[in-house]
């Protein structure tokens, strides 16, 4: 009984989740003039997403079980912060503060500062597909949109992928040209 008390214990102690930061490794992206470097997952693919979304520069990620969407856009683009929040239809303001947007339900905003850009993030209930079809609420998305007064980087999650992982790569973000 003991043995096996103890051999279950030494299974769980193998069991537990690496640490991020030993999963990410550093990847350098540069589109037209994205220009900036940070860490990411080592399993996760990266390609440009210009022609898929915008005119502007974008960077597209997916991993080894999305097959067709991204589950992560990077996007950079010329606008203030304010134009920023406002263009994508992501965020809303509500009596002089800015809220995300979900599918069904609002999420509150959080100030966030990398590398001298500062911005916003939110997370709120979005649409997910999988391999049982189309569920309405059944993700949390989140997205950020940071500026530096004259360019935005815009980013997104899929509502698929795990916040809080999103978020380390966001605040590793180092910016490889100042504008």
């Amino acid at each position: 009984m003991f043995r096996v008390i103890i051999m279950g214990l030494m299974l769980c102690l193998t069991i537990v989740p690496i640490n991020i930061s030993a999963q990410k490794r550093l990847g350098f992206i540069s589109g037209k003039a994205l220009g900036i470097s940070f860490s990411y997952p080592r399993n996760w693919k990266y390609k440009s997403c210009e022609q898929d979304y915008s005119h502007n520069d974008c960077i597209g990620f997916k991993n080894r079980t999305s097959k067709r969407d991204y589950i992560l856009t990077i996007e950079l683009k010329d606008a203030t912060l304010e134009q920023a929040l406002d263009d994508h239809g992501l965020f809303e303001k509500i009596e002089g503060k800015w809220i995300k947007r979900g599918r069904f339900g609002r999420g509150e905003t959080t100030a966030i500062a990398v590398d001298g850009w500062r911005g916003l993030y939110g997370i709120a209930d979005c649409g997910i597909s999988d391999q049982y079809g189309f569920h309405a609420a059944g993700g949390e998305c989140l997205s950020v949109v940071m500026s530096n007064g004259k360019q935005a980087l815009v980013i997104e999650s899929d509502g698929k992928v795990d916040t809080n992982l999103v978020l380390k790569i966001v605040r590793s973000i180092k910016f490889t040209h100042k504008n």
